[in-house]
């Protein structure tokens, strides 16, 4: 039998962590309102709800937690990312999860734990955020460490999962621990963690040292979060890692369905957010869709967006959507997504660039590396107009006879037509030199151009 604490000292150490956790939400500017309707008791007939709050308000351990309540109760699932600064699979996959939908119960993420580690992009040894968690009880080594276990406490979740990666591979005698599940010892954690290691090895078809494995139990014997959730909490869950000897991409899909395939077997399913599918595809000044569509051979793309990005239909297991950015594959389908503000960058990462087909609200651009488009539409009475880039200029279709194409810019004339270059570069400047502006309408990149 699991050893575990004793029930009556382990209340008492939880209502005084929530004293503590409100105070601490006062000090350091929670959202309160979103907390007491996040930990209110619902019915069946409850509404579903997605919300966050900000911890730690006005340090450089400023984060954001979120949350998504179905209508129907059910387990509450903790998903926690971004604890080591280095070990960007953890954070990228815990950034996806937070936009999961689940069918019934409850799913809290915390995706970049440690913000300024992150910023950073190291774990600093001496001040290791994961050794601050006394196992047994008792307040945390730092006050970060001591408002995270106060929001874990407060979410009182059913099931928690830790995502880490490691330099090396768990019993490869290479030092790391990568590859692995280490369960705690709460049931039914290690039999959950056994199947989902097998499926695990099965999807991507992993083996030798590759394949994942069951680690050791967490006990609540060290210092670290998972241990003080098997000691204090006495919850299953675990500590995912995968090795960075992977592709970063590969380790990403191996964290998301690790948690998906865990979660399917304690009751809650991951299923696609209904608001965002049935949307139309009616734009606004700030949203638009990005369509990318296949011509056969497999193609990897990327984007990136200023603000944010939301996919339109359930995306496939090897596209990875982040806060603001998609890396993903399409062949003979399309990808679809809303995103807001402006595009970064669109580009190939592997394949042709010749097999896509890239539309920003039905505007076609170039997915070439570096390569950007600007389109001029008129409107009846004939506009002259001049822009130049810092690089080239390339017509895409043939100019006309007035139309006055040179190495870095164009001096062109539009009336009920369209057209259109790509450039390499910034624009310098894009200008009407002879009519009204308000005759014609500019796009770069797909998106209207304020002359």
């Amino acid at each position: 039998m699991s050893p575990t604490l004793d029930s009556d000292a382990r209340t008492a150490d939880a209502r005084c962590s929530r004293r503590r956790f409100l105070q601490a939400a006062t000090a350091t500017g929670v959202g309160l309102a979103a907390l007491s309707t996040a930990s209110s008791t619902a019915s069946a007939a409850r509404s579903s709800l997605r919300d966050q709050y900000q911890i730690r308000l006005g340090t450089p351990d400023e984060q954001t937690v979120y949350y998504y309540r179905a209508e129907q109760d059910g387990p509450t699932t903790m998903v926690i990312g971004g604890i080591h600064g280095d070990e960007r699979a953890g954070y990228l996959a815990a950034d996806q999860i937070r936009e999961w939908t689940v069918d019934r119960g409850e799913l809290v993420v915390v995706p970049r734990a440690n913000p300024a580690a992150i910023a950073d992009d190291l774990r600093p040894w001496d001040n290791d955020l994961n050794r601050q968690f006394p196992p047994r009880g008792g307040d945390c080594l730092s006050p970060l460490a001591d408002t995270l276990w106060d929001v874990v406490e407060h979410h009182d979740p059913d099931w928690v999962f830790d995502l880490h990666s490691s330099r090396g591979i768990y019993k490869s005698d290479d030092g790391g621990v990568g590859q692995a599940l280490f369960p705690t010892w709460t049931d039914p954690a290690r039999p959950t963690g056994e199947q989902t290691v097998a499926a695990l090895n099965e999807r991507f078809g992993l083996s030798g040292d590759m394949a994942y494995l069951m680690g050791n139990t967490l006990d609540a014997d060290r210092d670290m979060l998972m241990h003080r959730v098997a000691g204090v909490l006495d919850r299953p869950g675990f500590i995912c890692e995968t090795t960075e000897k992977a592709p970063l991409d590969e380790q990403v899909a191996w964290h998301l369905f690790t948690v998906e395939h865990a979660m399917a077997q304690f009751g809650q399913t991951r299923v696609t957010d209904q608001k965002s599918t049935t949307q139309t595809t009616q734009t606004t000044p700030d949203r638009h869709e990005i369509v990318i569509q296949g011509a056969g051979p497999e193609t990897r793309y990327e984007f990136k967006a200023t603000e944010s990005v939301t996919p339109i239909d359930e995306p496939e297991w090897n596209d990875y959507v982040y806060s603001r950015g998609v890396n993903g594959a399409v062949s003979t389908g399309e990808d679809r997504f809303y995103f807001e503000g402006s595009l970064e960058y669109v580009e190939v990462k592997e394949g042709d660039a010749a097999d896509l087909t890239v539309t920003v609200d039905g505007r076609e651009i170039s997915a070439e590396p570096n390569t950007r488009t600007i389109q001029f539409e008129g409107t009846g009475p004939a506009v002259r107009y001049e822009f130049k880039a810092t690089e080239s200029v390339t017509p895409v279709d043939e100019p006309e006879w007035n139309d006055y194409v040179y190495s870095r810019g164009v001096n062109g004339e539009v009336t009920s037509g369209v057209d259109r270059f790509t450039f390499v570069g910034d624009l310098e400047y894009v200008e009407v030199t002879e009519g009204d502006a308000s005759d014609l309408a500019v796009y770069v990149d797909g998106l209207p151009f304020d002359l």
